[in-house]
């Protein structure tokens, strides 16, 4: 992610921005004071001097401790890993005796590096240009410290309850501050803390002086007492951790009337952020004691230019859209620190204005939708977006192109509804009826209220207990008379199921034939993955062909989507011999299929040969394109133009089939899930995560950063997406 790391941002003005003065006068300490530093012959000698020099300064006062934790890994991070950072800075009341490295009570995160080379930032001259100046350095060692520094970061803002945080990195007699927040990253210009350490002093000083809130811990979420971890785990005990010794956590949610707030229990997670940016979904089924209820939450950070989805799903509620999750309360939540500040310090990127689209005929109804609890619709405040608070000054900001760096709000709300995955499907007419349901959903979506869902995928289809199948995860959704605005980089979705020709950036906008597109992929994931067919010791290679191709262009442009082309065009990939042991669904395949053949030959003309020379002679004439149809302008002709054609063959084949009556879901590969998570590790430890693409802050990679790949290894999680080694909006 070094393209969402800005700097450097002089030291003076990091403390005015991100640490408030504080009343109490500070220790006087002469401006050499870490000077004995400069002896360390090794890294690991230095953790020592740096601790006690740091205790006899007293500018920790007495509330706080540095502890070296250089040799203990935090046990409660789980999957292998073994992460055991340098000093960090704790509450005294923090006991550290038999657990140094604790991330979710971390105050202050340090790293030393013995030699001034192992910086992995760069910072400018006064003769150089800025706008043009790599910042972060591209070395491959350099590389491998700046992906530390972010491995360490993310874990710490995952295993904790932060809205931001802080690392204090030094480089032989170099110090840089760094505040890590969901939206990237800033790193101050390095100083010599050796002859001059005020910087460090003001910094302590400040730090130690400020409220819980302002030194980014999230004060809405609390451990549970003792009475309420009892309750909690008693009732949650269905969906108990691995590790019972997993904390319990109470989260507060405001209520819909305004005046009072909710109190939720939450124990094991279904869902947990594996990226340092995006969205970083978190998701619990939860108990309230109050109402002696369970139900499910949700916390993350949402795009500013994306509607908040909690105020979407009240829209849809409202509007009484079958399928859907039944909205019970919560938002964005309006207290300070709870949105991002490291995209105001870069240049807010206009949004393109493209062509208002056509929108297609009136979809024709099918059945009426089942009955849900009615919301009034005078309730749901509308769906709206905020304006983009003014930008700081920033004239010591380095690079050009900060697309990537997306402001973020926390948003959290509840709904009445603790799905299960759509891979436990016990029939493959189950698998087909609970997606033809969300399909209903994303029909009724589109015609009452003009939404586009835009991230249909195997884990945002979940089964109910009725034996509906709900379509979850509404935080992309979009409706299409928005869609005239977008951000440059906008590319949405989750990768394995996003359409080909949104893949092959065919056009620049999300619409309803993409989403159509993408049920079609779920199901044949799942078919695939979970059920019998004629090509199993293939399976791994042709879903890793088909799901995860991808490939980067010049510009370091993450593209894909023509292996999905090809299957759809030629059957390519899967063969023409490939079928599905069970019947109906393989026939319902072959009809989409067709129907997507016929769509993409429609906004994707073949070529016409034009003679520009007007020579009768057509042996050597060049070919030059006609212009292609756009994907917005409708054709009745055209099957997939609405849902009506996709409604009758779902209905068709569920009705009339004759479906096989033992062919519940068994996992072809269980075991991948396991490698995704060692192959995550063995990146984040190498550094790959930032330095792939050379790590510049110019390069645009908003195609990658916007897009979630979770590759097919890891699965449907529970409905809930879990980020690899990036989020996306």
């Amino acid at each position: 992610m070094a393209h969402q790391i800005a700097g450097p941002m002089p030291p003076s003005d990091f403390l005015e921005e991100f640490l408030p003065k504080t009343s109490s006068r500070m220790p006087r300490r002469s401006k050499s004071y870490f000077s004995s530093m400069s002896t360390a012959k090794r890294e690991a000698d230095m953790y020592p001097e740096f601790i006690k020099l740091v205790e006899e300064s007293k500018l920790m006062g007495t509330k706080y401790k540095i502890v070296d934790t250089s040799n203990s890994s935090d046990r409660n991070l789980g999957g292998g890993w073994k992460i055991k950072p340098d000093p960090t800075m704790y509450r005294v009341e923090v006991d550290t005796e038999l657990r140094a490295t604790q991330w979710a009570k971390a105050e202050i995160n340090y790293e030393f590096k013995l030699e001034e080379s192992a910086d992995p930032f760069n910072d400018p001259g006064p003769e150089d240009t800025r706008s043009t100046w790599r910042f972060t350095s591209t070395s491959i060692q350099q590389s491998k410290h700046r992906g530390q520094l972010l491995h360490y970061a993310t874990e710490w803002l995952n295993r904790s309850h932060r809205c931001f945080a802080f690392t204090i990195f030094v480089a032989g007699r170099f110090m840089r501050f760094i505040r890590w927040d969901r939206a990237g990253a800033i790193v101050s210009e390095r100083f010599d803390y050796l002859t001059d350490g005020r910087y460090f002093f003001e910094f302590l000083w400040r730090y130690t002086h400020l409220e819980e809130a302002e030194r980014g811990f999230d004060t809405t979420v609390r451990l549970a007492t003792a009475a309420e971890e009892k309750l909690g785990k008693a009732k949650l005990s269905e969906w108990a951790p691995e590790d019972k010794e997993t904390p319990v956590f109470v989260f507060e949610v405001p209520a819909e009337d305004g005046d009072e707030k909710h109190e939720f229990i939450a124990w094991g997670s279904m869902a947990h952020p594996e990226s340092l940016t995006g969205r970083c979904t978190r998701a619990y089924p939860v108990y309230e004691a109050k109402s002696n209820e369970l139900y499910f939450l949700k916390d993350g950070w949402r795009a500013h230019e994306l509607g908040a989805e909690a105020d979407i799903l009240r829209d849809l509620c409202a509007h009484k859209v079958p399928n859907i999750p039944e909205f019970f309360c919560g938002g964005d939540i309006e207290q300070e620190h709870h949105a991002t500040l490291t995209d105001l310090f870069v240049p807010i990127e206009e949004p393109r204005r493209l062509q208002q689209p056509q929108k297609p005929a009136t979809d024709t109804p099918t059945d009426p939708p089942p009955v849900i609890p009615v919301i009034d619709p005078s309730k749901p405040r509308p769906v709206h977006l905020l304006p983009y608070p003014p930008r700081r000054s920033s004239p010591w900001l380095c690079g050009r192109r900060w697309s990537s760096i997306t402001r973020r709000i926390h948003h959290r709300f509840v709904v009445r509804f603790i799905g299960k995955p759509l891979s436990s499907f016990s029939l493959s007419k189950l698998l087909l009826k609970y997606v033809a349901d969300a399909f209903k959903a994303h029909e009724k979506a589109y015609k009452e209220c003009g939404y586009i869902h835009r991230d249909i995928s195997a884990r945002n289809i979940l089964i109910h207990k009725d034996g509906r199948g709900i379509l979850n995860d509404w935080d992309l959704a979009k409706k299409e008379s928005e869609l005239q605005q977008c951000r440059r980089h906008e590319k949405t979705g989750t990768w394995q199921f996003m359409s080909c020709l949104l893949l092959m950036d065919h056009h620049p906008v999300h619409t309803i034939q993409d989403d159509m597109e993408s049920f079609v992929y779920v199901v044949l994931y799942h078919g695939l993955r979970y059920l019998s067919h004629n090509k199993p010791k293939k399976t791994l290679s042709i879903m890793r062909d088909i799901f995860d191709y991808e490939e980067y262009d010049v510009d370091g442009e993450r593209t894909g989507g023509s292996h999905k082309k090809a299957m759809i065009r030629s059957f390519a990939i899967l063969e023409e011999d490939f079928h599905l042991d069970s019947k109906p669904l393989d026939q319902w395949l072959r009809k989409m299929f067709k129907m997507l053949r016929e769509w993409i030959e429609f906004v994707t003309p073949t070529v016409e040969e034009v003679d520009i020379f007007g020579d009768d002679d057509k042996s050597d004439k060049p070919s030059v394109p006609t212009p292609t149809l756009s994907p917005h302008l409708s054709k009745t002709s055209v099957d997939l133009s609405d849902h009506t054609k996709m409604a009758e063959i779902f209905a068709k084949a569920l009705d009339r089939g004759i479906w096989p009556e033992n062919d519940a879901a068994v996992d072809s590969f269980p075991y991948l899930k396991a490698q995704e998570r060692s192959s995550v590790k063995r990146a984040l430890e190498e550094g790959q995560t930032a330095s792939r693409h050379g790590g510049s802050g110019n390069r645009s990679s908003s195609k990658k950063s916007r897009t979630e790949k979770a590759p097919i290894s890891s699965g449907p999680s529970m409905g809930l997406r879990q980020s690899t080694s990036h989020g996306r909006r």
